[in-house]
């Protein structure tokens, strides 16, 4: 393979690794949207019902995410592999300039943010429920 080839390729999939990232984060700020205006006015079965298509949506977009940037990195860290640094066009490239750092150490990290922000999106529903819930009782 080429160097112009393992260019393009690493940049294809980066963009593909952000489209799913941009689709999580979109699912993620449509359940904070969500939870701010209607959470307070669902009967538990629906809350219920909302919040286990959501987990299931967000499971499907949230492992995606981990795997498009696990395939990401471990294209870094193959370009890093295959490419001699001082004879390749791709110098200027993170991985081929700087082959001391294995790009897949970033997985863990991503995961976490993943699972983070589903959480930090539930946690957000319950006390935007909880807080709604209270203020209407002391509004009577």
């Amino acid at each position: 393979m080429t160097d112009f080839e393992k260019g393009m390729l690493f940049v294809e999939f980066l963009g593909t690794a952000n489209t799913v990232f941009t689709n999580y984060m979109t699912l993620v700020f449509a359940m904070v949207t969500a939870s701010y205006f209607i959470a307070a006015r669902m009967h538990w079965s629906v809350a219920g019902m909302f919040l286990a298509v959501y987990t299931i949506a967000a499971l499907m977009a949230g492992s995606g995410v981990v795997f498009a940037f696990g395939d990401f990195f471990s294209l870094g860290d193959w370009v890093s592999q295959t490419s001699d640094p001082q004879n390749s066009a791709l110098s200027w490239l993170g991985p081929v300039a700087n082959r001391t750092t294995r790009m897949s150490g970033g997985i863990p990290f991503v995961a976490a943010m993943v699972i983070a922000s589903y959480l930090g999106s539930v946690i957000f529903f319950f006390l935007v429920r909880k807080q709604r819930a209270t203020s209407a009782d002391t509004a009577d």
